[in-house]
């Protein structure tokens, strides 16, 4: 195919921008001829995920779970209507179990929900804000879910110091008798307790999942499997609602993109000794509290003042002198906590860039091995997923991980689309001005020359076997859309010019604009990236695509 650049809006202001719809331009691939496939990953050289201990797993969530329970001495004839109210809500059916690739997929329900929350709830939307970004309703979990649970609580374990104990809200009695009322925002559950069975089985561990409901055979066009941005938000969700608008199933995953470093024994008595100063302070304050709020000086329980007694209870601690001292060496000891990458002048930096690879790869894998699973289920299970085209598409977070996942899958894809993406994820974190992912490389506590960081970004890609600068030469071959921001800074667009080259130049949708804006004005574009997906993949009933 000839090189064709169709401009889909003249250059302008970037202040004249949202009133415009951004300055976006098209560049097909330059290819004349297809491009010739490379070898595909050795995934024997990838992270292991070991199936066996998942077995007990398996075999144990039952099909129906609740989260609370009746206590094992009361009659259940004597529970209370809110008490059978919450019991009845904090039912779940288990509609699907089983393993598939190297991970245990669980679906919950079949349930309807809108990919874009019509509640006007602040909690739901922080809920939205730090949660997988879609309303999920299943889980994969790996051996390395369970192994990291064990390490957590290993580390926490390490970590734990005592923390001070807060002094206890007193009131007076009541000057009259009152009765107890349950209401909605005190609920007196005397009958029921927590049945305990999420942490028994896992249920809110791994990685969160949406699976579309089953249809009728021919019924959907074809399958996206969609890595979804670092948060929520109302851009993404559009585009794939484009999708299935036309037809289209969408299995969501939520994308793994943050790295934990190592906690040397040395860092982890630093931070105990930081933490043990920050609490020192704040015992100080719960001792002043407790002198300041005595039975003596409290209200009865039914007096009008009571209200304020509590409100000034609680607020005490904030509004106490020494809680900005506390807050200050909570902070500091908290930084210590997350631990570092050390490179100090001297360091052994290609020992500090082969422990970065291994941290980044097991991400990277995480995410693969995940779609691998909901694919081998949409492949085995679901007859409404079979013979249809597949594409993946990735969004920011989840367009760093898109490239080896298509590499993983290839054999399966008909065509890629990744959104906001780069190549080289250990500079994406040290360059981007929205996070570092965790990966933190310092000397003592002070950062590092960028000379350390770039020459630690060279040895990376030595090491790292899943970035997507080894990965993305191997779908080349494959149709291929790269949505681009020419001034990003989130994902630096450099790096992104550098995945367009190891994805040999595909067809590219560039914004003249930073990261924000690429998503702000990504709904306007949502036509476009279905009808260029549905051009370049097999109509519904081909036997097989081109790939397969």
């Amino acid at each position: 195919m000839p090189m064709q650049i169709r401009h889909i809006c003249p250059v302008v202001l970037l202040a004249l921008a949202p009133a415009l719809g951004g300055c976006w331009s098209y560049r097909a691939s330059p290819h004349e001829v297809v491009v010739g496939q490379i070898p595909g990953p050795v995934v024997a050289e990838w992270p292991t995920r070991d199936v066996q201990p998942l077995q007990p797993l398996l075999k144990s969530t039952p099909a129906e779970i609740s989260r609370w329970m009746v206590r094992s001495d009361i009659d259940p004839a004597k529970l209370t209507a809110d008490e059978k109210k919450i019991l009845e809500n904090s039912k779940e059916t288990v509609l699907y179990k089983g393993i598939h690739g190297k991970s245990l997929l669980r679906i919950f329900s079949w349930k309807p929900v809108p990919r874009i929350s019509q509640s006007t709830n602040p909690l739901d939307k922080f809920s939205e804000l730090i949660g997988p970004g879609f309303p999920a309703n299943a889980r994969t979990i790996s051996s390395r879910t369970l192994s990291s649970a064990e390490d957590n609580a290993a580390l926490e374990k390490k970590l734990r110091v005592k923390e001070p104990k807060p002094p206890e809200l007193v009131v007076n009695p009541p000057q009259k008798p009152v009765e107890y009322k349950p209401n909605s925002f005190n609920q007196y559950l005397p009958n029921i307790l927590p049945s305990g069975i999420e942490d028994r089985s896992f249920l809110d561990a791994g990685k969160p999942i949406r699976i579309p409901p089953p249809k009728k055979v021919g019924e959907y066009k074809g399958l996206i499997l969609h890595f979804q941005a670092i948060a929520y938000n109302e851009y993404e969700p559009k585009v794939l609602e484009e999708f299935e608008r036309r037809g289209w199933a969408v299995i969501d995953i939520s994308t793994e993109s943050s790295t934990q470093p190592p906690l040397s024994d040395a860092e982890i008595e630093q931070y105990k000794v930081a933490i043990g100063k920050a609490y020192a302070i704040l015992d100080e304050i719960y001792a002043d509290q407790a002198r300041a709020f005595t039975l003596s000086k409290a209200p009865a329980a039914d007096s009008p003042d009571v209200g304020k007694w509590i409100s000034k209870f609680t607020e005490y601690p904030r509004k106490h002198p020494l809680y900005p001292e506390y807050t200050q060496a909570y902070r500091a000891a908290s930084k210590l906590r997350l631990g570092t990458f050390q490179a100090c002048p001297g360091a052994d930096l290609d020992e500090v860039a082969k422990q970065v690879a291994i941290r980044a790869d097991q991400a990277i894998s995480g995410n693969c091995y995940a779609a691998e699973t909901c694919l081998d289920y949409a492949l085995t299970q679901r007859p409404d997923l079979q013979g249809i085209p597949i594409v993946m598409i990735g969004f920011s977070a989840g367009a760093l991980t898109t490239p080896t996942a298509a590499a993983y899958l290839r054999d399966h894809l008909d065509a890629v689309v990744t959104i906001g993406g780069a190549a080289n994820i250990f500079l994406v974190t040290q360059q981007s001005s929205f996070t570092d992912a965790g990966v933190r490389v310092r000397c003592g506590t002070e950062k590092v020359p960028t000379s350390t960081i770039n020459k630690i970004g060279e040895l990376y890609l030595k090491y790292s076997k899943l970035d997507p600068y080894n990965t993305a030469p191997m779908i080349a071959h494959l149709p291929v859309l790269q949505v681009h921001a020419s001034m990003d800074t989130w994902v630096p667009a450099h790096l992104g010019e550098i995945l367009y080259d190891r994805l040999g130049k595909p067809d590219r949708l560039t914004i003249g604009a930073g990261h924000e804006l690429l998503f702000y004005f990504l709904p306007t574009k949502a036509k476009f990236i279905a009808d260029w997906v549905e051009e370049h993949v097999p109509p519904r009933g081909t036997n097989a695509s081109v790939h397969r």
